[in-house]
Formats: structure tokens, C-alpha cells, sequence
């Protein structure tokens, strides 16, 4: 999926630029990125791989749509929260494009970034979350103008347009 080249695609551009990184992914029964995730998207072994155990409900599929993945989500944030709780280095950057994550990693870390897609729903109730993040990554100026209108300071976004590779 692109979303899924983006997302290794940034991983690259972090381990490139001496960042020390941690990419943290559910398991899932029939992925094949899963069997090898830099070889699916030809990218060198720059960054490390962390699969965090999740039971993959498929059997949900056929029920009504945004089921399956609302309960995925729910698995994943169960045992990412786990696998955090267990996680020795306690001071890391957590670095997320899921706003549902946001309070959770808020309880492991104060460097969280959020690298903003779009604006939830229930904005309203983002803004306290929004406000506690470390950083903001907006992928466009709109976005970015929109959260401040939330009241979320200007100077804690960064607007960093996505799907661009220039090295």
C-alpha cells in the first residue's frame, strides 16, 4: 500500500540521518510485506524491524465495514502498550501517524510526534492530546493553519509534505 512505502520510506530517511529506529508493526496472518519487509519494498536494512505480536481478527471481515479494523486497533494498542511497559529505554521518541495511538504513547513517553494526515472527528477532544505532543508533522500547510485555529501553538508544527523522495 503507499502508506506502507511512506512509512519505510521515512524509517530510511531517519536510520540515513543517524537516527537509531525501531519500526513497530502488528503481525498479520497473510502480509506479505511481513515476510520481508525490506525486500517487499527494496529498501536497505538501514533501521530495525519490531513485530509486536497481534492476534489478526480475519475472521471479522465479513462483518459490517470498519469492524475488522477497529478491533485490529484495539489488539495492537493492548500489546504495543505491553510491549512499551516492558521496554527498558523509557526516554525514546515515539513517533506516530495514528491519532487513536496518541493517548497511549503519551503514557510511555514525553517526545511524542504526531505526523498529521488530516483532522479527526472529534477534533475538539485532539486539542488537550495535540497540545502534549512534542512535535507536530502536518503534511501541509492547511492542515498545519487548521490545528493552530484549534489552539494548538504554531511553532510545535512542522509542515513536511508526504510522498516525496528526494534523497
Amino acid at each position: 500500500k503507499a502508506h506502507g512505502l511512506q512509512i519505510v520510506k521515512m524509517c530510511q530517511a531517519f536510520a540515513e540521518s543517524k537516527i537509531d529506529l525501531d519500526l513497530v508493526l502488528p503481525t498479520r496472518k497473510n502480509s506479505e510485506q511481513m515476510k520481508d519487509l525490506y525486500e517487499y519494498y527494496q529498501v536497505g536494512k538501514s533501521f530495525r524491524l519490531k513485530k509486536v505480536w497481534c492476534l489478526d481478527p480475519v475472521f471479522l471481515f465479513n462483518f459490517p465495514n470498519g469492524i475488522y479494523i477497529k478491533i485490529q486497533s484495539i489488539l495492537f494498542i493492548i500489546n504495543l502498550s505491553l510491549t512499551l511497559l516492558l521496554k527498558k529505554e523509557k526516554d525514546s521518541y515515539l513517533y506516530t501517524r495514528d491519532e487513536y495511538l496518541l493517548v497511549v504513547l503519551q503514557l510511555f513517553s514525553k517526545k511524542v510526534v504526531w505526523e498529521a494526515h488530516n483532522i479527526p472527528r472529534h477534533k475538539k477532544l485532539y486539542k488537550k492530546i495535540w497540545n502534549r505532543c512534542s512535535k507536530i508533522i502536518a503534511i501541509s500547510q492547511g492542515l498545519k493553519d487548521e490545528i493552530v485555529k484549534l489552539g494548538v501553538e504554531k511553532e510545535k508544527i512542522l509542515v513536511a509534505p508526504d510522498g516525496v523522495d528526494q534523497e
